[in-house]
Order: C-alpha cells, then structure tokens, then sequence
C-alpha cells in the first residue's frame, strides 16, 4: 500500500459567510513514517549478545520527527516467540541470546502518529561458545 504525501484542497462554508472559501490542508500532518529505517545490520558482541545498529528512514518518509525505533526478534524455529525492544538511540544491545543460534530481527520507526512499516526481516546467527580448555601439564615438561 502506498500512501502520497500531499496537500489537498477542500472548501469550508461557514454559516456566518454566504461564500465558500478554499483551505489548503497538508495531509503529512498526520501521517506516520512510510519508509523503513535504512542499512539495518548486526554484529556478533558474544555468543548470547547482538548489537544492532542502523541509520533513520529517508527525510522524505519521515514525516515528523522520530522518536523511538521498535525492534521484534525470535529464533526462526520458534517464529511464534517475539521478543521486542525499544530504542531512542540508532543501535541496540540485545542480550540473553542462545549461543549458535538462528534469530531474525525487524525494526520500524515511530512519530507522535504512529509506527511506519517493518523494514526486510535480517536474519542473524549467534556465534558458538568458546570453550578453551588449558592443560596444566602442558608446560612442565621442559
């Protein structure tokens, strides 16, 4: 669905004023974001933490200031588990991940009006625990 920003001309007629007069209203007043937040990406922080970093939606489609960005994720097995997130910020960190795991992320942003829509699903997995074992003896056989 595609909404236009534009201003539209309509005609008031007062009841003290015999004569209808042209108004000009500018429907962007009300209308939230109709673009996406842009270059949405992920970067492994450990194998349970994911910062998620991206930039705001296009001037054009923002339609007023943006203040809050609202991010859903789940692990594609499990699609019916959505966990959200809000941020003031153009990242979040989102801890409590399971290591070596498939997520997907989608992020919209928010006006005063309302959210915009979802930008494309980004598909992430958890890196695997380090599990580094030290063997003792290894050096004291000199």
């Amino acid at each position: 669905m595609r909404q236009s920003v534009c201003s539209s001309l309509y005609f008031v007629c007062l009841s003290l004023v015999p004569v209808c007069m042209p108004v000009s209203v500018y429907l962007w007043m009300f209308v939230v974001p109709t673009g996406a937040p842009q270059n949405f990406t992920a970067i492994g922080v450990s194998p349970t933490s994911v910062r998620l970093q991206w930039d705001p939606p296009a001037q054009k489609h923002r339609h007023g200031s943006i203040i809050f960005y609202e991010v859903v994720y789940h692990q594609r097995a499990q699609p019916l588990d959505d966990f959200a997130s809000n941020s003031s910020d153009l990242s979040t960190l989102i801890e409590g991940l399971q290591p070596n795991t498939d997520y997907s992320f989608q992020l919209r942003a928010y006006t005063s009006k309302g959210p915009g829509p979802w930008n494309n699903r980004l598909p992430f997995r958890t890196f695997g625990s380090c599990e580094c074992i030290s063997n003792s003896n290894e050096f004291n056989n000199f």
